[in-house]
């Protein structure tokens, strides 16, 4: 049995509340990151010659 089947089964939903935030907080993060990375490619489609950030790190 899950963690998450348990928890739903004893009725203490809010217990799962800072995971599901946690996780909700790394979605957000995630998303930041590609509409970062579809802005900056839009932005040298539209200027070819300009430079490109680095997104290594």
């Amino acid at each position: 049995m899950r963690k998450e089947q348990a928890v739903a089964s004893l009725g203490q939903q809010s217990l799962l509340l800072p995971t599901w935030v946690k996780a909700a907080r790394v979605a957000n993060d995630r998303l930041k990151l590609y509409l970062t990375l579809l802005q900056s490619a839009a932005q040298h489609a539209a200027a070819p010659d300009t430079s490109v950030p680095d997104w290594v790190a």
